[in-house]
């Protein structure tokens, strides 16, 4: 059954994939666009982008790579060797190194250096494993997972001390405090990212687990803020220090994100919730299935039981009547080799002290009593119950304990059930009435042919208050004189269970009341658990008479190898719908982010003063709604600044006209009253009078220069109004505003 770690996995792991994608077009797209010599940027910066470039393909190929092992291992019907594929990865991780290399280094001039120096380490190392795996057979130096630790082991910590050295490097030569705190944030994202991949290194490195879900879980968020810092135009130095700031800051994003966290959530509680109930169900007809098996089971092995019984007791029967335990001994000993399985037999005397050990090829009268107090158990259960089955583990011997005994051919007295402190005079006589009743006495108190204590399935017909007094009655109808213990090969107990075993690993096995194992239908070695990982579906149930339990068990893998399958097939179109929500996502946000993108840009030419630019946007949608409306408002715009425009140039007009009324009056009145002072001395003047002439003379000459003077501070005036760069508005009169004109 898939795990949820194994779900977990498979979808970070398509997650983080789809991501890395999505950057490497960016990256693609981006740096196609760049041209060194633009002014506006820095070489360093462009090469340093370049290089993260490469850094992102060798993460991806590593990432598909390592999730190509883990889900090959992980699921059971993948028959692929990921030998192939680990070393590829261990490769890939050596070309990774080089690649961090690159990363602190700001100069092309560099590259071919790298390249040398990675082909001559690189090659001979794949010449190498290519020998030892493939052209010389599969004889690895090291095993290819810990190949593959070590150089991840690598990869981490030449990474993070690149990384480091680059941001010590560009910290000393970047004089750009922006560009400075950019490397350093993309470095420290980068060391977080080395760091999230020591957490798998201490579990498994073959399949999808805890260890590289959270690896993944570690990884993203990283990887996605370096991409942003390099996608997202400079904000402020704050969010290169705190780069998850743009997360807070992306309404839509988070929007989305959150959206497709909710969407994966409710799929796998739907999927989970679909598979826990189909499994209920499976399981249940499974067990019903597994209890049939030892339903059958069961019968069989008391049957096997009860014809070893009837073949032993056959023997007993044949001397009881009338020869003692001895020649019972001598007759078993002669016919051992006839009963099929039978290898040894102990023989007891009714005290249960042993007297016989046959075997065939050894009668021993002088058994030894030592083993009376091992076998005390065997005797006190025979004793009650009348025989007992058992199995001895640690011989390996199926076990089977009769009674040896004689029929009471005498008289059988009302009293002769008494036991003290048990069965008094009154319940005695019950019992022998109950036993007269149903024909087992007759009124004299012998036994009749009723009576037949060699069937195996003969009881005595008493009431069931009496069914504990049974075996004790049966011992006086038929006094012990001794036990047998008979000991078989268990070959044929191991055949019964083996021809119930069925397909797709299942095994059913027989265990010892202490649950130590008898037998098993499938002996399983350490790989078979190993890959199991001790996930059975499994009974128990309790075989009737004997000590012995019946366990009948399936791998789940094998239980439910249908249910497995749908869900894999569950999984995988959950899995499609996953990546094709964040597919979908991913393109709506970036259809989101294109127009909204135009429209910063428009707004940022627009500040700059060109009201002439037009925001385009193709797609007619709400975007293009907004694009137009922002048009609109900048045409409106430039038509209120042409109108305030025009009223701005009118107003200064009415001002400088005013102030020019107020400069130019004075020289112009002072030139008409000379003017007509002049007019009217020439009218007056009078040729005969010499000293008047004179005085009239002079008047003129001083109003003409007083002309004069007035004419050059006009002309004066109107030098100046051409010179005008800061007019200074003052009040006039009547709250009518002039522009003063300074003269020297």
């Amino acid at each position: 059954m898939l795990s949820f770690a194994f779900n977990l996995s498979v979808i970070l792991g398509s997650f983080l994939l789809f991501i890395l994608v999505y950057i490497l077009v960016f990256f693609f797209r981006f740096l196609r666009k760049i041209n060194v010599q633009d002014k506006d940027k820095d070489a360093a910066l462009i090469q340093y982008q370049q290089n993260l470039f490469y850094v992102f393909i060798s993460i991806f190929a590593i990432t598909l790579v390592n999730f190509s092992i883990r889900t090959i291992s992980s699921i059971t019907f993948f028959e692929i060797n990921i030998f192939y594929l680990q070393g590829v990865l261990a490769l890939l991780y050596i070309t990774a190194i080089f690649v961090n290399l690159n990363l602190l280094l700001d100069k092309k001039g560099f590259f071919p250096l790298i390249t040398f120096i990675y082909a001559a380490i690189a090659l001979p190392l794949t010449f190498f494993w290519l020998k030892t795996n493939i052209f010389e057979g599969f004889h690895p130096l090291i095993p290819n997972y810990l190949l593959v630790k070590l150089c991840k082991g690598l990869w981490i910590f030449t990474g993070i001390i690149f990384c480091l050295a680059s941001s010590f490097l560009r910290k000393r030569k970047e004089s750009n405090e922006i560009y400075r705190e950019y490397y350093f944030g993309v470095n420290k994202l980068y060391i977080y990212y080395l760091l999230s991949q020591i957490i798998s290194m201490f579990f498994t490195s073959t399949i999808l687990d805890y260890g590289f879900a959270a690896e993944l879980l570690f990884s993203i968020p990283n990887l996605f803020l370096m991409f942003i810092l390099t996608e997202t135009d400079f904000v402020s130095i704050q969010h290169y220090k705190k780069p998850y700031l743009y997360l807070k800051q992306r309404i839509i994003f988070r929007m989305i994100i959150s959206l497709a966290v909710i969407i994966i959530i409710s799929l796998e509680l739907v999927n989970y919730a679909t598979i826990f109930i189909v499994k209920a169900e499976l399981v249940s007809a499974k067990k019903a299935a597994f209890f049939n098996i030892s339903s059958q089971l069961k019968k069989d092995i008391i049957n096997y039981y009860d014809d070893k019984k009837q073949e032993l007791w056959g023997y007993i029967n044949k001397t009881s009547e009338s020869h003692s335990f001895y020649y019972l001994g001598i007759s078993l000993f002669n016919d051992l080799q006839k009963i099929k399985g039978l290898k040894k037999v102990l023989i007891f005397n009714a005290r249960g002290e042993p007297t016989l050990e046959i075997s065939d090829n050894n009668l021993n009268f002088s058994y030894s009593s030592e083993k009376s107090e091992q076998y005390a158990p065997y005797i006190e259960e025979c004793r009650a119950k009348g025989f007992r089955y058992s199995f001895d583990q640690t011989n390996k011997n199926l076990e089977l304990t009769l009674l040896q005994f004689q029929v009471n051919k005498g008289i059988i007295s009302k009293n002769a059930f008494i036991k003290e402190n048990d069965i008094s005079e009154s319940m005695s006589s019950e019992i022998w009435e109950e036993l007269k009743k149903n024909g087992i006495i007759n009124n004299q108190g012998l036994l009749t042919e009723a009576f037949k204590p060699t069937d195996i399935q003969f009881k005595l017909p008493l009431q069931p208050k009496y069914e504990k007094y049974m075996q004790y009655v049966l011992g006086i109808l038929r006094p012990i004189t001794g036990f047998v213990i008979a000991f078989y090969e268990p070959a044929n107990l191991y055949q019964l269970v083996k021809n119930y075993s069925f397909e797709r690993n299942g095994e059913i096995q027989l265990y010892n009341s202490d649950y130590s194992l008898i037998y098993s239908s499938y002996f399983v070695d350490s790989f078979k658990e190993e890959l199991n990982k001790g996930k059975y579906l499994e009974i128990q149930d309790k075989l009737p008479i004997t000590s012995m339990i019946i366990v009948v068990k399936q791998p789940e893998a094998d239980a439910f190898t249908g249910l497995q399958k749908a869900q894999y097939n569950s999984f995988f179109f959950t899995t499609l719908a996953i990546v094709t929500f964040l597919l979908i996502a991913f393109l709506f946000l970036r259809i989101i982010e294109k127009p909204l993108r135009a429209l910063q840009e428009g707004a940022k030419i627009i500040g700059k003063g060109d009201l002439n630019h037009e925001i385009l946007i193709k797609e007619k949608n709400e975007f293009y709604e907004l694009a137009i409306a922002f048009n609109n408002m900048v045409n409106d715009l430039k038509k209120l600044q042409k109108e305030q425009l025009k009223k701005e140039q009118i107003l200064s007009i009415t001002q400088l006209s005013v102030g020019l009324n107020h400069e130019i009056n004075n020289p112009v009145a002072t030139i008409m009253m000379g003017s007509q002072l002049v007019l009217k001395l020439f009218e007056k003047i009078d040729l005969s009078n010499e000293q008047e002439l004179r005085s009239k003379m002079e008047v003129i000459q001083n109003t003409a220069k007083q002309i004069h003077e007035e004419s050059r501070r006009v002309a004066k005036i109107i030098k100046d109004i051409q010179h005008i760069n800061e007019p200074i508005i003052e009040d006039y009169v009547d709250g009518i505003k002039m522009v003063k004109v300074k003269f020297d």
